[in-house]
């Protein structure tokens, strides 16, 4: 609270991920369409439900993920540290479309 404009979890919707329900309402709440909007993830079926929603993914790549489920996300990264604002930028412009 206080760095976020909207705050939404599991408790706030009927169906859960891969469902894009959850995400379908953040950008509901924030007058975004999910065009405009990031998804950060590290799990496969958030990576789904982002695809569902029709938004772009950013994965915080880990050892659960198999090759396949990579497949899923817009941008792979190892961890946040070195990604910026301008690398979002790139992911929801479409720059960016290979993963890491």
């Amino acid at each position: 609270e206080g760095f976020f404009n909207t705050i939404l979890s599991g408790d706030d919707v009927s169906r859960y991920k891969p469902d894009p329900e959850i995400f379908l309402a953040a950008a509901d709440r924030l007058k975004m369409t999910p065009r405009q909007c990031v998804v950060f993830e590290d799990a496969d079926s958030g990576l789904r439900a982002a695809a569902a929603a029709g938004m772009k993914s950013i994965l915080i790549n880990n050892d659960t993920i198999l090759p396949a489920q990579k497949l899923n996300a817009t941008l792979a990264v190892p961890h946040y540290c070195g990604l910026g604002p301008a690398d979002v930028k790139r992911v929801i412009n479409g720059s960016i479309i290979l993963m890491n």
